[in-house]
């Protein structure tokens, strides 16, 4: 049963310019990819992006080279922005204004349609089994997770599992599953 679950987005490594700091090269390369992750994990785009950038507000000026695991500690640290976030929001009294020309960056963000439900699958797992799924696609391996989340690896492959064979049910994977494509 090799099947892997599709990933949601691919992005470039970027590589360091001539004049370009080290923060510059791991902001970009990283920026999308918690993003990405904080959207598998359940917020908007919008969410996630907020929840991302104040993650990297922490970092500054140069705590990130301190960090033994900065990538697994941003994504939490995003993580728990994101979860306050939802606790916290207010409905806006005034409609929000365009901006000029009307269009958001965002808005330019287009999902394939298989993008669109594998995050739809994914926001029909456990709260558990989400988090696993999203550390995975992100990259890391279950220890990796497992450390970052102060649990057991094994509670982590378990629950991956698990979301691995809801998601191959749910988008209709099971045949090429089972055939090993």
């Amino acid at each position: 049963m090799s099947q892997r679950v599709p990933a949601i987005l691919n992005f470039p490594e970027q590589t360091r310019q001539p004049g370009q700091d080290e923060f510059d090269v791991f902001y970009r390369n990283e920026m999308p990819r918690m993003t990405v992750f904080l959207v598998n994990l359940g917020a908007s785009v919008y969410e996630a992006a907020d929840a991302a950038h104040e993650a990297f507000l922490t970092l500054l000026p140069d705590k990130w080279k301190e960090l033994e695991h900065p990538r697994a500690w941003l994504r939490t640290v995003a993580y728990r922005k994101y979860l306050r976030q939802a606790t916290s929001r207010t409905q806006p009294l005034d409609p929000v204004p365009d901006r000029p020309g009307g269009t958001c960056p965002v808005d330019l963000v287009l999902l394939t349609e298989q993008q669109t439900s594998v995050l739809d699958a994914l926001g029909q797992l456990p709260p558990a089994e989400r988090e696993a799924m999203a550390w995975r696609l992100d990259g890391f391996t279950h220890e990796q997770t497992a450390q970052a989340l102060s649990k057991d690896a094994a509670a982590v492959r378990q629950a991956y599992g698990r979301a691995r064979r809801r998601l191959i049910t749910v988008l209709g994977m099971t045949k090429e599953a089972e055939s090993g494509e």
